[in-house]
């Protein structure tokens, strides 16, 4: 009789434990018979609610070291482009063609960190008035007539680049390099070129001659061996400005 009380109340005692672990024993068995459709399930929600296009899409992030206080750093959202990680703005890629870079420029201002655009050839097709192309790469490019009015240049790159008439008037080019250039009417009215590097290694056919300067931000810019004949620097700020070598300057 004692024996069977015991047991009854053993029975009693752990029998809230025995009902969970049924159910334990339950849920297992029925994720492991469904797991292949549990799988689907999760695999079409994923599909369903992820952002469109989430893999195709540009790989840049504005280097944290190289991030600007006042403009703060940025993750590109552009679709990729010919089989890279990056847009067409950003891949490393020479030469790209200029209708596919005018379809992906927006109808308006628009923000692009380190855009990749050497050996382009633009002209006057693609406008990039007003908008923010810091430490752009023009490096090699032809740009005769392009259109960078009002633009934020900061440290951009034209490195060998014709820029025959090309308009940079009211643009931010502060350390911006200009070495080597082509920019025979170049319209730098209204600019801020401080600390810019306009010099040339030999003298360019063409170089700055006949450029417009007038009420230019000159600060500390620099045109060694540049050819300015005829370049209008009127009402520019020429503070510790430096022509050395061969720069002409005027009528000369």
């Amino acid at each position: 009789m004692l024996a069977t009380v015991s047991s009854n109340i053993f029975s009693n005692k752990y029998q809230p434990i025995y009902r969970l672990a049924g159910r334990a024993k339950k849920i297992w068995t029925y994720l492991t018979q469904n797991s292949s459709s549990s799988k689907k399930v999760k695999s079409e929600y994923t599909a369903t609610n992820s952002a469109p296009n989430s893999s195709n899409r540009c790989d840049y992030v504005t280097p944290h070291d190289d991030i600007r206080d006042e403009l703060g750093g940025v993750s590109c959202w552009r679709e990729t482009w010919n089989g890279t990680d990056y847009c067409i703005w950003h891949a490393e890629e020479y030469g790209k063609p200029t209708n596919e870079l005018a379809d992906r420029r927006l109808n308006r201002p628009e923000r692009i960190d380190q855009p990749h655009l050497c050996g382009v050839t633009s002209g006057d097709d693609i406008s990039f008035e007003d908008c923010q192309l810091w430490k752009a790469k023009f490096n090699s490019s032809r740009l005769s007539g392009a259109i960078f009015t009002g633009c934020f240049l900061h440290r951009a790159d034209f490195t060998g680049t014709h820029i025959d008439d090309a308009d940079f008037t009211d643009c931010h080019a502060d350390h911006a390099v200009f070495q080597n250039i082509e920019g025979r009417g170049a319209q730098f009215t209204d600019a801020s070129l401080v600390h810019a590097d306009l010099s040339t290694e030999t003298r360019v056919a063409g170089g700055l001659g006949f450029a417009d300067f007038e009420n230019a931000d000159l600060f500390d810019a620099t045109f060694r061996n540049t050819y300015l004949q005829q370049a209008d620097f009127s009402d520019s700020r020429l503070t510790h400005v430096t022509f050395v070598d061969r720069s002409c300057v005027g009528d000369c």
